[in-house]
Protein backbone atom coordinates (compact mmCIF):
# COMPACT_ATOMS: atom_id res chain seq x y z
CA UNK A 1 0.00 0.00 0.00
CA UNK A 2 0.99 3.51 -0.95
CA UNK A 3 0.60 5.39 2.89
CA UNK A 4 1.14 9.03 3.27
CA UNK A 5 1.33 10.65 6.65
CA UNK A 6 0.20 14.20 7.36
CA UNK A 7 1.93 16.18 10.34
CA UNK A 8 1.89 19.72 11.16
CA UNK A 9 5.64 20.40 11.63
CA UNK A 10 9.07 17.88 12.22
CA UNK A 11 10.65 19.34 14.74
CA UNK A 12 12.31 17.13 17.75
CA UNK A 13 9.89 15.92 20.22
CA UNK A 14 7.27 12.79 20.88
CA UNK A 15 5.01 13.29 18.00
CA UNK A 16 8.79 13.28 15.46
CA UNK A 17 9.66 10.42 16.98
CA UNK A 18 6.21 8.65 17.07
CA UNK A 19 6.01 9.34 13.39
CA UNK A 20 9.65 8.26 12.69
CA UNK A 21 8.52 4.54 14.60
CA UNK A 22 5.37 4.65 12.69
CA UNK A 23 7.43 4.95 9.31
CA UNK A 24 9.89 2.75 10.16
CA UNK A 25 7.42 -0.28 11.01
CA UNK A 26 5.30 0.73 7.89
CA UNK A 27 8.32 0.44 6.13
CA UNK A 28 9.61 -3.01 7.67
CA UNK A 29 5.16 -4.00 6.37
CA UNK A 30 6.17 -3.73 2.67
CA UNK A 31 4.56 -0.08 2.32
CA UNK A 32 5.33 2.77 0.77
CA UNK A 33 5.79 5.91 2.62
CA UNK A 34 5.36 9.21 2.12
CA UNK A 35 5.24 12.33 4.83
CA UNK A 36 3.79 15.40 4.74
CA UNK A 37 4.88 18.06 6.75
CA UNK A 38 2.73 21.06 5.96
CA UNK A 39 4.97 24.06 8.15
CA UNK A 40 7.86 23.63 10.24
CA UNK A 41 11.03 21.58 10.15
CA UNK A 42 14.35 20.43 10.71
CA UNK A 43 16.97 19.35 8.38
CA UNK A 44 18.57 16.80 10.07
CA UNK A 45 14.55 15.56 11.17
CA UNK A 46 14.41 15.20 7.56
CA UNK A 47 17.77 13.27 7.46
CA UNK A 48 16.73 10.56 9.81
CA UNK A 49 13.06 9.49 7.87
CA UNK A 50 15.45 9.56 4.46
CA UNK A 51 17.52 7.33 5.80
CA UNK A 52 14.51 4.99 6.43
CA UNK A 53 13.46 5.17 2.34
CA UNK A 54 11.10 7.28 3.45
CA UNK A 55 10.21 10.00 1.11
CA UNK A 56 9.31 13.77 2.88
CA UNK A 57 7.44 16.20 1.16
CA UNK A 58 7.71 19.63 2.44
CA UNK A 59 4.56 22.30 2.01
CA UNK A 60 6.61 25.18 3.83
CA UNK A 61 3.01 26.49 4.19
CA UNK A 62 2.39 29.27 6.64
CA UNK A 63 0.60 28.67 10.37
CA UNK A 64 -1.88 31.57 9.09
CA UNK A 65 -2.79 29.96 6.36
CA UNK A 66 -6.86 30.06 5.31
CA UNK A 67 -8.57 26.91 6.33
CA UNK A 68 -10.14 27.01 3.05
CA UNK A 69 -6.95 27.16 1.11
CA UNK A 70 -5.62 24.29 3.59
CA UNK A 71 -8.53 22.46 3.06
CA UNK A 72 -8.22 22.96 -1.45
CA UNK A 73 -4.54 22.71 -1.13
CA UNK A 74 -4.26 19.78 0.55
CA UNK A 75 -6.97 17.49 -1.25
CA UNK A 76 -5.14 18.48 -4.62
CA UNK A 77 -1.97 16.74 -3.15
CA UNK A 78 -3.73 14.10 -2.09
CA UNK A 79 -5.59 13.51 -5.20
CA UNK A 80 -2.06 13.77 -7.38
CA UNK A 81 0.10 11.23 -4.68
CA UNK A 82 -3.79 8.70 -4.82
CA UNK A 83 -2.51 6.82 -1.51
CA UNK A 84 -4.56 4.12 -0.14
CA UNK A 85 -3.82 5.29 3.22
CA UNK A 86 -3.93 8.92 4.38
CA UNK A 87 -2.99 8.78 8.84
CA UNK A 88 -2.93 12.24 10.19
CA UNK A 89 -1.06 13.10 12.86
CA UNK A 90 -3.76 15.23 15.18
CA UNK A 91 -2.22 18.31 15.96
CA UNK A 92 -3.68 21.59 14.70
CA UNK A 93 -5.01 22.22 12.09
CA UNK A 94 -5.44 18.11 12.38
CA UNK A 95 -9.39 18.20 11.36
CA UNK A 96 -8.87 19.89 7.79
CA UNK A 97 -6.48 17.14 6.29
CA UNK A 98 -8.89 14.49 7.70
CA UNK A 99 -11.45 16.66 5.83
CA UNK A 100 -8.97 17.00 2.06
CA UNK A 101 -8.69 13.22 2.26
CA UNK A 102 -11.93 12.42 2.70
CA UNK A 103 -13.07 14.90 -0.03
CA UNK A 104 -10.29 13.24 -2.07
CA UNK A 105 -11.76 9.62 -1.55
CA UNK A 106 -9.12 8.42 0.43
CA UNK A 107 -10.42 5.05 1.30
CA UNK A 108 -8.74 4.18 4.68
CA UNK A 109 -8.05 7.46 6.73
CA UNK A 110 -6.81 7.01 10.24
CA UNK A 111 -5.77 9.63 13.11
CA UNK A 112 -3.64 9.50 16.16
CA UNK A 113 -4.12 12.40 19.14
CA UNK A 114 -0.88 12.98 21.30
CA UNK A 115 -2.53 15.28 23.63
CA UNK A 116 -5.12 14.91 26.65
CA UNK A 117 -7.84 16.58 26.17
CA UNK A 118 -8.05 17.88 30.02
CA UNK A 119 -7.21 21.59 29.42
CA UNK A 120 -8.91 21.97 26.02
CA UNK A 121 -12.33 23.68 25.67
CA UNK A 122 -15.40 22.01 24.68
CA UNK A 123 -15.62 22.50 21.12
CA UNK A 124 -12.04 21.05 20.37
CA UNK A 125 -13.42 17.93 21.75
CA UNK A 126 -16.54 18.09 19.76
CA UNK A 127 -14.09 18.45 16.84
CA UNK A 128 -12.15 15.42 17.97
CA UNK A 129 -15.26 13.07 17.79
CA UNK A 130 -15.84 14.40 14.24
CA UNK A 131 -12.54 13.50 13.08
CA UNK A 132 -13.28 10.24 14.85
CA UNK A 133 -16.22 9.59 12.78
CA UNK A 134 -14.68 11.17 9.56
CA UNK A 135 -11.60 8.10 10.28
CA UNK A 136 -12.07 4.84 9.58
CA UNK A 137 -9.96 4.36 13.05
CA UNK A 138 -9.21 7.16 15.21
CA UNK A 139 -6.44 5.94 17.66
CA UNK A 140 -5.14 7.37 20.93
CA UNK A 141 -1.27 7.33 22.56
CA UNK A 142 -2.43 5.94 25.99
CA UNK A 143 -5.64 4.92 27.95
CA UNK A 144 -5.64 8.68 29.62
CA UNK A 145 -5.41 10.49 26.34
CA UNK A 146 -8.20 8.32 24.72
CA UNK A 147 -10.35 8.59 28.26
CA UNK A 148 -9.97 12.52 28.28
CA UNK A 149 -11.00 12.91 24.48
CA UNK A 150 -13.48 9.66 24.36
CA UNK A 151 -14.34 8.98 27.97
CA UNK A 152 -13.71 5.35 27.31
CA UNK A 153 -10.86 3.82 26.47
CA UNK A 154 -9.27 0.11 25.25
CA UNK A 155 -5.46 -0.86 24.81
CA UNK A 156 -5.63 -2.20 21.10
CA UNK A 157 -4.64 -6.71 21.87
CA UNK A 158 -3.35 -7.41 17.95
CA UNK A 159 -4.10 -11.15 19.26
CA UNK A 160 -7.42 -11.33 21.06
CA UNK A 161 -9.61 -8.03 20.09
CA UNK A 162 -11.85 -7.64 17.52
CA UNK A 163 -10.80 -4.01 16.13
CA UNK A 164 -13.05 -4.18 13.59
CA UNK A 165 -15.91 -3.22 16.40
CA UNK A 166 -13.95 -0.24 17.75
CA UNK A 167 -14.28 3.54 16.49
CA UNK A 168 -11.22 4.80 18.59
CA UNK A 169 -8.75 3.33 20.51
CA UNK A 170 -5.18 3.21 22.25
CA UNK A 171 -2.12 2.37 20.37
CA UNK A 172 1.29 2.47 22.62
CA UNK A 173 4.26 4.29 21.69
CA UNK A 174 6.91 2.71 21.32
CA UNK A 175 10.76 2.59 21.94
CA UNK A 176 13.51 0.58 19.64
CA UNK A 177 15.20 -1.47 22.35
CA UNK A 178 17.51 -2.98 20.02
CA UNK A 179 18.91 0.48 18.32
CA UNK A 180 18.70 1.76 22.01
CA UNK A 181 21.31 -0.75 22.53
CA UNK A 182 23.49 -0.45 19.63
CA UNK A 183 23.89 3.31 20.86
CA UNK A 184 24.80 2.43 24.54
CA UNK A 185 27.22 0.38 23.16
CA UNK A 186 28.70 2.64 21.49
CA UNK A 187 28.35 5.67 23.69
CA UNK A 188 31.33 7.44 24.76
CA UNK A 189 30.99 11.00 26.72
CA UNK A 190 34.39 12.61 25.56
CA UNK A 191 36.09 16.12 24.98
CA UNK A 192 34.05 19.19 26.73
CA UNK A 193 31.42 16.47 27.95
CA UNK A 194 33.93 14.58 30.20
CA UNK A 195 34.52 17.88 32.53
CA UNK A 196 31.31 17.40 33.35
CA UNK A 197 30.52 14.46 34.08
CA UNK A 198 32.88 13.82 37.01
CA UNK A 199 32.23 10.19 38.55
CA UNK A 200 31.75 11.90 41.72
CA UNK A 201 29.12 13.68 41.01
CA UNK A 202 25.40 12.23 41.06
CA UNK A 203 23.40 13.36 37.94
CA UNK A 204 19.44 14.18 37.77
CA UNK A 205 18.69 13.92 34.54
CA UNK A 206 16.17 15.79 32.00
CA UNK A 207 14.90 15.51 28.50
CA UNK A 208 12.60 17.93 27.91
CA UNK A 209 10.69 20.77 25.74
CA UNK A 210 11.27 24.13 27.61
CA UNK A 211 7.86 25.25 27.92
CA UNK A 212 5.41 25.62 31.10
CA UNK A 213 3.63 21.89 30.49
CA UNK A 214 6.49 20.22 31.28
CA UNK A 215 6.86 21.30 34.26
CA UNK A 216 10.45 21.59 34.75
CA UNK A 217 10.19 24.75 37.11
CA UNK A 218 8.82 22.02 39.63
CA UNK A 219 12.33 19.92 38.81
CA UNK A 220 14.46 22.87 39.85
CA UNK A 221 12.41 23.64 42.97
CA UNK A 222 12.88 20.35 43.72
CA UNK A 223 16.58 20.04 42.83
CA UNK A 224 17.89 23.72 44.78
CA UNK A 225 15.59 21.73 48.00
CA UNK A 226 17.87 18.35 48.08
CA UNK A 227 20.74 20.31 46.56
CA UNK A 228 20.88 21.86 50.60
CA UNK A 229 21.41 18.05 51.75
CA UNK A 230 23.76 17.10 49.12
CA UNK A 231 26.97 18.52 47.71
CA UNK A 232 27.84 16.16 45.06
CA UNK A 233 24.30 16.89 42.72
CA UNK A 234 24.53 17.94 39.20
CA UNK A 235 21.17 18.49 37.58
CA UNK A 236 21.65 17.99 33.28
CA UNK A 237 18.93 19.34 31.23
CA UNK A 238 18.67 18.52 27.85
CA UNK A 239 16.11 20.48 25.47
CA UNK A 240 15.21 23.88 25.00
CA UNK A 241 12.15 26.41 24.29
CA UNK A 242 10.60 29.67 25.31
CA UNK A 243 11.10 28.51 28.92
CA UNK A 244 14.60 28.89 28.97
CA UNK A 245 15.49 32.33 30.25
CA UNK A 246 12.99 32.31 33.07
CA UNK A 247 14.14 29.04 33.96
CA UNK A 248 17.42 29.97 34.09
CA UNK A 249 16.01 33.47 36.03
CA UNK A 250 14.68 30.94 38.47
CA UNK A 251 17.79 28.88 38.96
CA UNK A 252 20.06 31.82 39.47
CA UNK A 253 17.21 32.89 42.56
CA UNK A 254 17.36 29.42 43.90
CA UNK A 255 21.14 29.78 43.81
CA UNK A 256 21.67 26.85 41.57
CA UNK A 257 22.07 27.85 38.44
CA UNK A 258 25.63 26.95 38.49
CA UNK A 259 24.50 22.75 39.28
CA UNK A 260 22.83 23.10 36.48
CA UNK A 261 24.13 21.55 33.15
CA UNK A 262 21.99 22.98 30.14
CA UNK A 263 22.53 21.20 27.30
CA UNK A 264 19.94 22.71 24.83
CA UNK A 265 18.73 20.85 21.92
CA UNK A 266 20.51 17.83 20.68
CA UNK A 267 20.26 15.11 17.82
CA UNK A 268 18.64 11.99 19.68
CA UNK A 269 21.14 9.79 19.40
CA UNK A 270 22.95 11.88 21.80
CA UNK A 271 20.46 12.28 24.16
CA UNK A 272 20.07 8.90 24.74
CA UNK A 273 24.25 8.52 24.88
CA UNK A 274 23.85 11.23 27.49
CA UNK A 275 21.70 9.10 29.34
CA UNK A 276 23.94 6.60 30.20
CA UNK A 277 25.44 9.17 32.69
CA UNK A 278 22.38 9.98 34.13
CA UNK A 279 21.58 8.35 37.85
CA UNK A 280 18.14 9.08 37.78
CA UNK A 281 15.42 10.65 35.23
CA UNK A 282 13.06 13.20 36.31
CA UNK A 283 9.58 13.70 34.13
CA UNK A 284 8.03 16.43 35.73
CA UNK A 285 5.45 17.31 33.32
CA UNK A 286 2.32 19.37 34.25
CA UNK A 287 -0.06 16.58 31.95
CA UNK A 288 1.44 14.68 29.67
CA UNK A 289 -0.35 12.31 26.22
CA UNK A 290 2.17 9.47 26.72
CA UNK A 291 5.38 9.95 28.32
CA UNK A 292 8.13 8.90 25.44
CA UNK A 293 11.06 10.18 27.55
CA UNK A 294 10.16 8.04 30.24
CA UNK A 295 10.29 4.25 28.40
CA UNK A 296 13.81 6.07 27.01
CA UNK A 297 14.93 6.39 30.22
CA UNK A 298 13.44 2.96 31.33
CA UNK A 299 15.03 1.52 28.29
CA UNK A 300 18.62 2.65 29.39
CA UNK A 301 18.23 0.96 32.57
CA UNK A 302 17.58 4.19 34.53
CA UNK A 303 14.65 4.97 37.32
CA UNK A 304 12.11 7.25 36.30
CA UNK A 305 10.27 9.52 39.15
CA UNK A 306 7.42 10.79 37.23
CA UNK A 307 4.73 13.27 37.48
CA UNK A 308 1.38 11.39 38.50
CA UNK A 309 -0.71 12.44 35.26
CA UNK A 310 -1.84 11.10 31.94
CA UNK A 311 0.09 8.36 30.21
CA UNK A 312 3.02 8.33 32.26
CA UNK A 313 1.12 6.55 35.07
CA UNK A 314 0.56 3.99 32.77
CA UNK A 315 3.79 3.30 32.16
CA UNK A 316 5.46 3.91 35.80
CA UNK A 317 2.82 1.79 37.58
CA UNK A 318 4.82 -1.00 35.77
CA UNK A 319 8.04 -0.54 37.10
CA UNK A 320 8.71 -1.16 40.62
CA UNK A 321 12.19 0.61 40.51
CA UNK A 322 10.65 3.72 39.59
CA UNK A 323 8.31 6.38 41.24
CA UNK A 324 5.45 8.50 40.73
CA UNK A 325 4.96 11.90 42.63
CA UNK A 326 1.77 14.24 42.73
CA UNK A 327 1.84 16.71 40.07
CA UNK A 328 2.97 20.11 40.55
CA UNK A 329 4.24 19.09 44.06
CA UNK A 330 7.25 20.51 44.86
CA UNK A 331 8.01 18.83 48.20
CA UNK A 332 7.02 15.37 47.50
CA UNK A 333 8.92 15.39 43.96
CA UNK A 334 11.70 16.66 46.95
CA UNK A 335 11.09 13.48 48.74
CA UNK A 336 11.33 11.16 46.16
CA UNK A 337 14.55 12.61 44.90
CA UNK A 338 15.64 11.98 48.41
CA UNK A 339 14.75 8.58 48.95
CA UNK A 340 17.12 7.60 45.46
CA UNK A 341 19.65 9.63 46.75
CA UNK A 342 20.04 7.61 49.71
CA UNK A 343 20.20 4.51 48.35
CA UNK A 344 16.39 3.49 49.42
CA UNK A 345 15.21 2.08 46.19
CA UNK A 346 16.74 -1.00 44.28
CA UNK A 347 17.82 -0.80 41.17
CA UNK A 348 17.63 -3.77 39.09
CA UNK A 349 19.91 -4.39 36.16
CA UNK A 350 19.08 -2.92 32.09
CA UNK A 351 17.92 -6.18 31.50
CA UNK A 352 15.00 -6.37 33.43
CA UNK A 353 13.91 -2.99 32.55
CA UNK A 354 14.04 -3.78 29.14
CA UNK A 355 12.26 -7.15 28.78
CA UNK A 356 9.51 -5.42 30.56
CA UNK A 357 9.65 -2.23 28.06
CA UNK A 358 9.94 -4.69 25.00
CA UNK A 359 6.75 -6.70 26.39
CA UNK A 360 4.78 -3.17 27.01
CA UNK A 361 6.67 -0.82 25.16
CA UNK A 362 8.64 -2.10 22.23
CA UNK A 363 8.88 -1.60 18.41
CA UNK A 364 7.72 -5.16 17.87
CA UNK A 365 4.79 -5.06 19.92
CA UNK A 366 3.95 -1.93 18.12
CA UNK A 367 4.25 -2.82 14.95
CA UNK A 368 2.07 -5.91 15.28
CA UNK A 369 -0.52 -3.45 16.20
CA UNK A 370 -0.38 -1.01 13.04
CA UNK A 371 -0.38 -4.03 11.07
CA UNK A 372 -3.46 -5.00 12.77
CA UNK A 373 -4.72 -1.44 12.42
CA UNK A 374 -4.15 -1.32 8.76
CA UNK A 375 -5.64 -4.44 7.92
CA UNK A 376 -9.14 -3.40 8.71
CA UNK A 377 -11.54 -3.24 6.03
Amino acid sequence: MKVVIGIPCLLRGGTEMQTLLLSKALKELGHKVIVICYHEYLLEMIAEFEALSVEVRLLKWNRKIFPLIFLFKFRQLIQQIKPDVVHIQYIAPGLLPIIASKLANVKKIFGTVHQPGIHYPLYTHWLIRLSAILCNKFTCVSLAVENSWFGNSSLLDPNNQPINLKKHLTIYNCVDVNQINNILNNSNLTGVDAIYFDSKYYIIGSISRLRYEKGIDILIKAFSQVSKQNSNLKLLIIGDGPEKESLSRLAKELGVFNSIIWKGELPWEESIKLLTRMDIVICPSRFEGFGLTAIEALACGKPVIASGTGGLIEIIQGFNSSMLFKSENVQDLTEKLCTYIRGKKFIPPIEIFQQNIDHRFGFTTYKNSIRSLYSIT
